[in-house]
């Protein structure tokens, strides 16, 4: 047996576009400050403006995607709350798809499959 390294990319395709997303302690990071907006929008009580809530969705994508993702999936498209919470809903689900298919991986390879022996 012998070990082998496994790609930790998810690629979250979205209106042809592909959005690279690396699994190490970066992402969690990104994870948890689209947490944190969401949970200082909750308080905040401004839940009323579209396009407040539309800025928060925004947020959280690109904290997740990349700075300035929402702005280029959602160029020339009116505030929908519907659409931003579809596509943070779809990224979210691919994700948890990902970590899944990668906690369900192993990182060894059998005997015979090792060139080196």
């Amino acid at each position: 047996m012998g070990f082998r390294f496994n790609d930790r990319i998810c690629v979250i395709d979205i209106n042809d576009v592909k959005y690279s997303v690396t699994f190490q302690k970066a992402l969690v990071d990104r994870l948890n400050e689209a947490k944190g907006t969401f949970g200082s929008f909750k308080d905040s009580g401004n839940k009323d403006n579209a396009s407040e809530v539309c800025a928060v969705f925004d947020r959280a994508i690109d904290s997740i995607l990349g700075v300035g993702s929402a702005a280029a999936i959602f160029a020339g498209r009116f505030d929908n709350i519907t659409e931003r919470y579809a596509v943070l809903q779809y990224i979210y689900d691919e994700l948890t798809a990902f970590m899944k298919s990668i906690s369900e991986e192993k990182n060894v390879q059998p005997e015979t499959e090792n060139p080196h022996n």
